[in-house]
């Protein structure tokens, strides 16, 4: 899954960096939790996907240090996968076929 610079940009706002240094070590960390979620089952389709975005970012937040309690974050992210794993909705080989692309705005 392509990280994109727009992606890279959410995830520094979120664990509250502005270096252009953290660019790299954030990317890794966001192809990394691509990468574990779908180990777990977990198939996203569009790395803009609310929720994956969100799991990213607990991901980030849980490894980049962000917090001296990292592991509250750590949590909430594998609840976060884990919810995703279990949903029709990140299922490899979905159809969305009648579901508008999964679109609700």
């Amino acid at each position: 899954m392509e990280i994109t610079d727009e992606l890279v940009e959410e995830i520094k706002r979120a664990v509250r960096v502005k270096s252009p240094d953290a660019d790299g070590e954030i990317k890794v960390l966001a192809q990394a939790c691509f990468s574990e979620m779908r180990i777990a089952g977990v198939n996203i389709t569009n790395p803009q996907d609310p929720l994956a975005k969100q799991a990213v970012i607990l991901y980030c937040k849980g490894h980049y240090g962000y917090d001296d309690k990292p592991e509250g974050f750590l949590v909430a992210y594998g609840a976060l996968r884990d919810a995703m794993a279990l949903s029709s909705e990140y299922k490899e080989g979905k159809s969305d076929a009648g579901d508008a692309d999964n679109t609700n705005s």
